[in-house]
């Protein structure tokens, strides 16, 4: 199959998708399909930065990202491919991938990736209903079929009254190496750590709430929180962690591939406060590294109480404290075998092998050539 993928930003400093969506290239290359990934702004991720798929991008400096050029490198792209597969809503590099299916055999795929979640959908409404009505719908109502992260995200769509089948699939991870041999953590004292966009969807002003109440309690334990500001959200943080004169609480800024790797083995807890997630990568990535977490329900995640590899809990402060207070207490052992756990289910589920054969095989049905999968909703 030649697979044609699309994505907006795809710089280091961008969302999740930008690391998920070159990966999930790779997988299908492996996989031995042709693979394409088209980005308007920014480079692979380093983990990603010589891509053995064919990537090209075409530079965009408007509110919508016009560009003449990457339409016409999307229609050149369309012809001849079995599937075009875009990541994202509301700007024109992804009304551009349906408007190059128009007319062609290929089937489109539509990854809204937490775009039409609530939070989302009230981050600059009116500029959204303007594209939806003028480009967005069509495109959407084109689509041969949808990809959800999680089950809560494909109902979503259902009650926005999308009916075209929905695939349920969930990021891959990158597995690192066997964590036997790697000390637990590094440093003096032992960390708490969050790691991700410092934005006010993530709800860190709980998490540091809930650490003002707690950290007293576990004097043995410090506070890291590492990532990229978003919307300057970082200096409101840093201002509440001075006002409160919180104890131990670290900032590193952004952290990427061994620095990334670093901080979570020398970790011994992640944790992600966040009110609203799609997926919710960092998790992934911390279960990966054997670390176990504590998440609210704001991220798609209860699959960690039944794995025995973490809590999922309510979004807000009382259940941070709480939570807190239940697993800071447990010595590193029982952190270790819970982290375990979670490496289990990772390597059972989300590496990036098996997300890519099924992705492969979603494709494949949308072409003629499989059964529908047992992963795909139907109305």
């Amino acid at each position: 199959m030649k697979i044609v993928h699309v994505i907006g930003n795809i710089q280091e400093l961008a969302s999740g998708p930008a690391h998920s969506v070159p990966a999930l290239c790779q997988s299908l290359f492996r996989l031995g399909e042709k693979v394409e990934l088209h980005a308007s702004l920014g480079h692979p991720p380093r983990e990603h930065a010589y891509p053995a798929f064919e990537y090209s991008r075409a530079g965009v400096f408007n509110p919508l990202w016009m560009s003449r050029r990457f339409r016409r490198t999307l229609e050149r792209a369309a012809d001849g491919a079995d599937i075009v597969h875009s990541h994202g809503l509301w700007i024109m590099p992804f009304i551009y991938a349906g408007w190059a299916c128009a007319g062609r055999s290929c089937r489109l795929v539509i990854s809204p990736r937490g775009t039409l979640r609530p939070l989302a959908m009230a981050q600059s409404p009116l500029k959204k209903e303007l594209v939806w009505w003028l480009w967005q719908k069509k495109v959407v109502m084109q689509a041969a079929c949808l990809h959800a992260t999680c089950d809560a995200e494909a109902d979503e769509m259902r009650r926005l009254g999308l009916s075209q089948p929905i695939a349920v699939l969930p990021n891959g991870v990158d597995l690192p190496p066997v964590l036997d041999q790697v000390p637990i953590c590094g440093g003096p004292g032992r960390t708490l750590l969050y790691l991700g966009r410092i934005a006010p969807i993530k709800g860190l002003e709980n998490l540091l709430s809930a650490w003002r109440t707690v950290s007293d309690e576990f004097p043995d334990w410090r506070l890291q929180i590492s990532g990229t500001d978003s919307h300057s959200h970082l200096k409101e943080i840093r201002r509440l962690a001075e006002q409160w004169a919180l104890p131990r609480i670290r900032f590193t800024g952004p952290l990427y591939a061994g620095e990334k790797r670093r901080a979570f083995l020398d970790s011994e807890l992640f944790v992600l406060p966040s009110k609203s997630e799609n997926f919710g990568m960092a998790v992934a990535e911390a279960l990966a590294h054997g670390r176990p977490v504590i998440v609210t329900k704001g991220a798609p995640w209860s699959g960690v109480v039944s794995r025995n590899c973490g809590l999922w809990i309510d979004v807000g402060v009382a259940p941070l404290v709480q939570a807190l207070r239940e697993t800071l207490s447990l010595n590193s052992m029982q952190l270790r075998e819970r982290g375990q756990a979670g490496r289990r289910w990772i390597e059972e589920e989300f590496a990036w092998d098996q997300v890519g054969r099924r992705m492969q095989r979603t494709y494949e049905w949308l072409i003629g050539r499989r059964p529908v999968p047992k992963w795909v909703r139907t109305v």
